[in-house]
């Protein structure tokens, strides 16, 4: 098992909307410009990209940051998703345990924050070695659709991009009908495909395989 661990990854799929590189070339013969004529300029700045509104940031101090990356969201660019981890009394436990939650900043701004609603949870991992589900990321923790994968203990969280930023879409621990408790194997290969393996509520094994957004079952 091969795991990767990176500050700053790139989503598969690059933002749309980055203006082009227009290259001039003069080629042999043609006329030189005329005194005063600007010579034409090459367009490298990129377009702006749409802006999320800030929020404030109510967790910063209190919460406790355990990882942080920039990801290229499809519609927003470049966003930096921080995971974070609040403690539950007593902290001085082997394991510890408590709530856990992301954040999303564009441009240095709180534009998102999300949490579990528990006290047991562990926190959230990029892929370390200390996480109880096999993981193993080709290059980095985020597939070609631009999801991003977490694991806290034997769960896996999964980031989708949306119009308004990312949303865990059930899969953060202790959440309502959450998805992926019991998960065995997490695996994004060398083309970007995201896979998961985790026991169902019939105690069965399934194959949950990430296409078009949407998550594909077949047995493990």
């Amino acid at each position: 098992m091969r795991t990767t661990k990176s500050h700053h990854f790139t989503s598969a799929l690059a933002a749309g909307g980055g203006a082009c590189l227009l290259a001039v070339t003069l080629a042999a013969g043609t006329p030189a410009l005329a005194e005063g004529t600007d010579a034409p300029q090459a367009s490298t700045q990129q377009e702006a990209q749409p802006q999320l509104p800030t929020i404030e940031d109510t967790w910063s101090g209190t919460w406790n940051e355990t990882t942080r990356q920039v990801v290229n969201h499809p519609k927003f660019g470049e966003l930096e998703i921080r995971t974070y981890f609040l403690g539950t009394p007593p902290t001085d436990t082997s394991l510890a345990q408590g709530a856990v939650g992301y954040a999303v900043y564009q441009n240095g701004r709180a534009v998102g924050f999300s949490q579990d609603n528990g006290t047991s949870s562990v926190p959230l991992t990029d892929g370390q070695p200390d996480s109880v589900t096999a993981v193993n990321f080709a290059d980095t923790n985020v597939d070609r659709e631009g999801n991003v994968y977490f694991t806290s203990g034997a769960s896996v969280v999964v980031l989708r991009p949306t119009d308004d930023g990312y949303t865990a879409n059930q899969t953060l621990p202790n959440d309502v009908n959450e998805l992926f408790t019991d998960a065995l194997e997490l695996n994004i290969n060398e083309d970007g495909v995201a896979s998961i393996v985790a026991i169902d509520e019939n105690g069965v094994a399934q194959k949950y395989t990430m296409k078009g957004g949407h998550f594909s079952v077949t047995p493990a």
